[in-house]
């Protein structure tokens, strides 16, 4: 049994426990995945036991109106996340906090949604490690047209081989065009429901052929 598989099993002992019992149960459960989760830092975070304890989109501070968008997405497409929950240490010096690690999985992978404005190599540099430090997460950039045509080829290049980058139109942060770009949003996350449901479909029919 491998360490994601031990995971699970433990984070579902605990829900069983202490799931449907009162709120210091309930924190009593997110200590110990907190913990499950220092154990083994390269695993896929369990994202199933929401409750008014735990820092998610119900009830986390967002920080300007792009994030916001991205909440009413997720939200509206009867997902959730985790937001600004951890630190993901890349190496001695840098670390990821990512916005919303949400429970949506393309390809095996857990999607991590992060709406962004400002990159450098430094930063771009900083991410492509994450990545393959985490390789059981699905990274995406959310970033306005506006910001898109000013990136550098390079930039660019580089972005797109570590990861994915949904480009949104007038995302800007300001409360007028809300509305729009959360439908932009969330258009794409039923886009890549839908071919996550066309991959395994794919798997599904590769499998019963051999």
């Amino acid at each position: 049994m491998n360490s994601l598989q031990k995971v699970f099993i433990s984070s579902f002992r605990l829900i069983i426990m202490y799931g449907i019992r009162g709120s210091k149960q309930k924190e009593r459960l997110y200590d110990s995945l907190v913990r499950i989760d220092k154990d083994n830092e390269h695993s896929i975070y369990n994202t199933d036991p929401y409750d008014s304890s735990i820092k998610n989109l119900k009830n986390g501070l967002l920080k300007n109106y792009r994030e916001e968008a991205v909440k009413d997405a997720l939200l509206m497409a009867g997902a959730n996340a985790y937001y600004e929950h951890k630190k993901y240490r890349i190496n001695e010096k840098n670390s990821y906090f990512p916005d919303f690690i949400t429970n949506i999985y393309f390809k095996g992978r857990q999607v991590i949604l992060e709406p962004h404005e400002v990159f450098d190599r430094n930063y771009v540099s900083k991410m492509d490690k994450f990545t393959r430090e985490y390789p059981n997460f699905y990274l995406v950039f959310i970033v306005s047209s506006d910001k898109y045509r000013y990136l550098s080829k390079h930039i660019t290049k580089e972005l797109k081989r570590f990861s994915k980058i949904w480009i949104v139109k007038d995302f800007k942060n300001q409360k007028e065009g809300l509305e729009e770009s959360t439908r932009q949003i969330l258009e794409k996350i039923n886009e890549l429901r839908n071919r996550d449901f066309d991959y395994k479909a794919y798997l599904r029919n590769r499998d019963s052929s051999r």
